[in-house]
């Protein structure tokens, strides 16, 4: 459901804002369930708070310094005026 509520509402307000293109989704599919999954801390017992939130925090940095990485890297071999083109994956199908 978070995946979903991702994808048909976040993800375009997100891009409008940041002006970047999360071309496959990674935020949505992985990211938010990922966080929902890391607040667990709240509702079972016996986790240990501290390391569950700090494993949370260090999630969150190692995806962006990742995510600013890897868009860099992407950005020094030129940009695209559209992100993803499906009829690259079908080339040769008629």
């Amino acid at each position: 459901t978070l995946s979903v509520f991702g994808f048909a509402v976040l993800q375009e307000k997100l891009e409008s804002v940041m002006k970047k293109t999360d071309t496959c989704g990674v935020m949505c599919l992985h990211g938010l369930p990922g966080l929902l999954g890391g607040g667990a801390v709240l509702v079972v017992q016996g986790i240990n708070m501290d390391v569950q939130i700090k494993g949370i925090i260090i999630m969150a940095v190692i995806a962006l310094v990742a995510g600013f990485a890897t868009g860099k890297i992407i950005a020094i071999f030129g940009r695209r005026e559209q992100a993803y083109l499906d009829q690259e994956e079908f080339v040769g199908i008629e």
